[in-house]
């Protein structure tokens, strides 16, 4: 940003060169920070209950990405009622194969 805002250190918002770049820096960053602790535990123990993980769950832990906290959650869960994207969670990612989400139909 072009003003810092006094005592938040000085911070930058990384530029890269694809949209995967992007997401690999966040998936680094969820799934090693400290402050993400909580989600990577849900996450494990979805998993060891057998859970089917569920995006809509694993927000709720995000309080700490925002400096906005529970209103940040609010505003994701916002963003995936809006755009329906709760049956992405059965979505899987695989090299090479090319994945068209659309919102399912009421």
């Amino acid at each position: 940003p072009l003003q810092q805002r006094e005592g938040m250190g000085d911070y930058k918002i990384a530029p890269f060169d694809t949209p995967l770049e992007s997401v690999e820096a966040y998936l680094l960053n969820i799934y090693s920070h400290a402050s993400y602790a909580a989600l990577r535990s849900k996450r494990a123990e979805m998993r060891s209950a057998n859970t089917a993980l569920s995006g809509w769950d694993l927000a709720e832990t995000l309080t700490s990405y925002s400096e906005r906290g529970p209103e940040y959650v609010k505003s994701l869960h916002g963003i995936m009622r809006v755009n329906k994207l709760q049956h992405t969670d059965e979505a899987t990612l695989a090299d090479g194969e090319v994945y068209e989400l659309y919102p399912k139909a009421n």
